[in-house]
This record gives C-alpha cells, sequence and structure tokens, in this order.
C-alpha cells in the first residue's frame, strides 16, 4: 500500500475569491483595478456589491 496523503487536508490551489470584484461580468477576462474598462472587451460594467456606492431600495419610504 503506498503512503497517500488526504486529498481533503492539501492546497486545492485556485484565484481567491476576494479577487472577484475584478473579473469583467461581460466576458469573464481579470481588470488591472475595478475602475478601469475591460481590456478584452472594453466593457465597463459594474457588478452589484462591488463596494461602489449602494442603490436606495426601492419602494416608498414609510
Amino acid at each position: 500500500m503506498t503512503d497517500r496523503p488526504d486529498p481533503g487536508t492539501g492546497d486545492l490551489g485556485g484565484d481567491p475569491v476576494c479577487w472577484l470584484h475584478l473579473v469583467c461580468p461581460d466576458c469573464g477576462a481579470f481588470r488591472e483595478s475595478p475602475d478601469e474598462p475591460c481590456p478584452r472587451c472594453g466593457s465597463t460594467t459594474v457588478e452589484p456589491g462591488d463596494g461602489s456606492a449602494a442603490e436606495p431600495p426601492s419602494g416608498s419610504a414609510g
């Protein structure tokens, strides 16, 4: 029998979730900054929840 490490305990690698705000929502490319247009498709789309100003809730205040 070979001595193998438990696959659930090793480093799985991959990109950290904290970079998600740098992914272009239109084409999936990584941007240098969320404030700049995408270098691949030129999109300036910003995803909700990226830290920009929040939209006011819909409906009337009351």
